[in-house]
């Protein structure tokens, strides 16, 4: 074996552990973002399923599932994230929990659902258009 042959043997293996790094890193932040989204759930999260595009005019429900039993303050916020109303607060079994909204005495507008639990807590932005 010449010193050629060597030489392209050491720069495949390299081009090999090259393309193996790349996909490792490309998975796991693939993994990263895939979890920052919240598609992958965890024994312990708590989910508010609200309509797929977040834009209300007509009475709905949100379906709010908890791993556990939970202290629950789910609010509807104005830009300013000032109080615009309340819809829940309360101690909630484990499950799912249907929760009515009706829009139709609030204006135009974006809004925030904050929800607040014993071990989760989030903002979700959504649209209030009548037409």
């Amino acid at each position: 074996m010449g010193e050629r042959d060597t030489v392209d043997l050491v720069l495949i293996g390299l081009y090999i552990t090259g393309a193996v790094l790349l996909l490792i890193a490309a998975y796991l932040i693939y993994l990263r973002r895939y979890i920052k989204r919240g598609k992958m759930k965890m024994l312990n999260d708590v989910i508010l399923h609200t309509s797929r595009y977040d834009l209300y005019h007509a009475p709905t429900k949100f379906l709010l599932e908890l791993p556990k039993k939970s202290q629950v303050d789910l609010a509807l916020l104005d830009e300013n994230e000032k109080l615009v109303l309340q819809l829940l607060n309360i101690e909630m079994e484990a499950g799912q929990h249907p929760v009515s909204f009706d829009p139709t005495p609030l204006s135009d507008g974006v809004y925030y659902l904050s929800l607040k639990t014993d071990n989760a807590s989030f903002l979700r932005r959504i649209t209030i258009e009548k037409k």
